[in-house]
């Protein structure tokens, strides 16, 4: 969702100005992420240093949106910041995407799409099958999680250069096969499926994304 909304926003200024202002993007997302985010984390960095045995080097990670990798590289620890993690992933998205669609063409930008798409599937699916690797280690790491801004980028693409207009019947398809794919994503992570809840990433996006086509389009 992340990956649409911002491809959308990107392509729309580039339209509206010529170009993309990388400064003024990367000013708007500190303003609305990071006030609160160090905040959140110099509150409870003091309690956790003298609570808990957390290491500094998390804490140095977190800090500077690495922490995801922490956890991939060393496993998970027991901290109440545990889940900005995926703040990492985000951040890091927002550091290269503007740049990726401000110096890139539009047709480019689409094939660099499907290849990170396409990439990140097969490191994945590479992970699962035959990595040495724990739930965790795919579960935070970035690289198995591009393809999934990969196809929100494409989403976004496609249906600002080539709008669709649906009817009534076909959006509540989608919104069925939505609904379809977040309980095939319950019941895997309930353990009612039998396969690794890491392929359910991309289920999971998918599911927001024909959901996005079912009320945006």
């Amino acid at each position: 969702l992340s990956a649409y909304l911002i491809t959308e926003l990107l392509l729309r200024e580039r339209e509206t100005t010529g170009s993309i202002h990388i400064k003024a993007f990367y000013v708007r997302r500190i303003l609305r992420i990071w006030p609160l985010y160090f905040i959140f984390i110099l509150i409870l960095f003091p309690y956790e240093l003298f609570t808990t045995d957390n290491l500094r080097l998390y804490y140095a990670m977190t800090l500077l949106f690495a922490g995801n990798w922490y956890s991939v590289l060393w496993g998970e620890i027991a901290t109440l910041t545990g889940h900005l993690w995926t703040i990492s992933v985000e951040e890091q998205f927002y550091l290269v995407w503007p740049l990726l669609m401000r110096y890139s063409r539009p047709r480019s930008f689409v094939r660099i799409l499907i290849v990170m798409f396409a990439g990140s599937t097969a490191y994945r699916t590479l992970q699962i099958c035959f990595g040495a690797v724990s739930d965790v280690a795919i579960h935070n790491n970035t690289f198995t999680r591009i393809d999934c801004f990969a196809l929100g980028g494409l989403l976004a693409c496609a249906s600002h250069w080539r709008p669709v207009v649906l009817s009534a019947g076909r959006r509540a398809a989608l919104v069925v096969l939505s609904a379809t794919m977040y309980w095939i994503v319950a019941l895997a992570h309930g353990e009612l499926l039998n396969f690794s809840t890491a392929w359910t990433y991309l289920i999971a996006a998918s599911g927001s994304m024909l959901c996005v086509m079912a009320f945006a389009a």
